[in-house]
């Protein structure tokens, strides 16, 4: 699991801190998709260790632990690792990450030094971040009253939280379970500068 903590409110305890957190479930090689891998990860917004929204927002319980589900987390997915590759750019260079998977209910990380302005970039020196996390178009809350719109976090964090968070999903990932045989050699060969 790697956890991002809210770097605006250091002055405050761990259990009241706000948190990103993602952890893989799966990583493979699909035999369609040749020197590509699809993952499937869980994505949790936190306030301490407690999920951040209530248990109806996170859907049956029932249906969630048949999917091995912890509380607090959202199913997310990526192809052929594009979020690794974004958060790799955004760590060396300062790039701004965007990265949207494409199942619903659909999840959307961005982190830049200004989220809501893209021609806004970083430079090499850039060293605080906005990170915006934001679930929507389908989910337990879906509905008329609330189409598009879904649970959300944003919090702040440095060049060197983030290179912690992206070594953390890059260890993560060869644990034995989460990633296929070919899936790991095509993240061997992408992302071993990280370790």
């Amino acid at each position: 699991m790697a956890d991002l903590p809210d770097a605006s409110s250091d002055e405050l305890p761990p259990e009241r801190r706000l948190r990103l957190s993602i952890k893989w479930r799966s990583i493979k090689a699909p035999s369609y998709l040749p020197g590509e891998t699809f993952a499937q990860f869980g994505i949790g917004f936190f306030l301490g260790d407690a999920p951040l929204y209530a248990d109806a927002v996170y859907g049956d319980a029932q249906d969630r632990e048949k999917q091995g589900l912890q509380p607090g987390y959202f199913i997310g997915y990526d192809t052929d690792c594009e979020l690794l590759t974004g958060l790799k750019k955004l760590v060396d260079g300062g790039e701004r990450l965007d990265f949207e998977d494409e199942t619903e209910p659909l999840f959307r990380l961005i982190i830049a030094p200004d989220i809501f302005d893209p021609g806004y970039s970083a430079s090499a020196d850039t060293d605080y971040f906005n990170v915006l996390g934001v679930i929507y178009w389908g989910g337990a809350w879906h509905g008329q009253a609330l189409p598009e719109q879904g649970p959300a976090i944003k919090l702040s964090a440095t060049r060197e939280a983030l290179r912690q968070f992206l070594r953390d999903l890059v260890s993560e990932a060869f644990e034995p379970g989460i990633c296929e045989p070919e899936a790991c050699l095509i993240m061997k060969k992408r992302f071993s500068d990280v370790l």
